[in-house]
């Protein structure tokens, strides 16, 4: 089953606000933003802080290009302020140490937020279950795959045909992971994160969007 839109939050907040002929779940629709992947970003509140941070890593002609951009929420922002807060009252010894988002160094911004971005149109229609390893320009190592879903049921009726959700998966231990893998130890299993809003196209290339709950840059707490 090909679908495009595959959360109800986020189609709501991310998709309403460009395209109103968009369907939930594989409905009819079509898959075409009217407007560049930056310009996209820019027209809706969600991306604010990403499009601060594309602006000051210098990398929007890079966005703009022939790629495909893994993007980021303002609420994955968050969780690694969140985090590096944590991170620096215990490393200076200051309860009232605040990370902000003015903190993170411009050549560590540039290319940690490199990490979600590949050359070319990487679309569900070239996914397998099994995943792709990709090797960005600084040398990160994702995984991305097109997988089938366990937890929907669609009306709370089992369906015939299983869902597929896009999943952006990082490297935790010496080896990957195998994709349909259950109850690895804690401390190496791989952060993967399924993606709410897949196969979005730009006037420029293609943008699928990560969870609110992926934090900045895979960071762990």
């Amino acid at each position: 089953m090909k679908k495009y839109i595959l959360s109800l939050i986020l189609i709501v907040a991310v998709v309403s606000c460009v395209d109103d002929d968009y369907k939930l779940d594989g409905g009819t629709s079509s898959p075409y933003v009217n407007m560049s992947t930056y310009d996209f970003l820019a027209s809706n509140h969600l991306f604010d802080t990403l499009v601060m941070a594309i602006d000051k890593a210098g990398l929007k002609d890079v966005v703009n290009s022939d790629v495909t951009f893994f993007v980021t929420t303002h609420f994955s922002f968050r969780k690694y302020i969140d985090v590096m807060t944590v991170r620096g009252r215990a490393k200076y010894n200051e309860p009232n140490y605040k990370y902000q988002f003015d903190s993170i160094p411009v050549d560590v911004l540039h290319d940690s937020l490199s990490m979600y971005i590949y050359p070319g149109k990487i679309e569900r229609h070239n996914m397998s279950k099994e995943g792709e390893v990709l090797t960005n320009a600084i040398g990160t190592q994702l995984r991305i795959s097109l997988e089938p879903g366990d937890d929907y049921t669609g009306d709370g009726k089992p369906l015939v045909e299983k869902p597929e959700f896009v999943f952006l998966t990082y490297k935790r231990g010496n080896y990957w992971d195998e994709w349909d893998a259950k109850n690895l130890p804690a401390t190496e299993i791989d952060t993967k994160d399924r993606i709410q809003t897949s196969g979005l196209i730009s006037t420029t290339g293609i943008i699928h969007v990560l969870p609110n709950q992926h934090t900045l840059f895979f960071t762990k707490n």
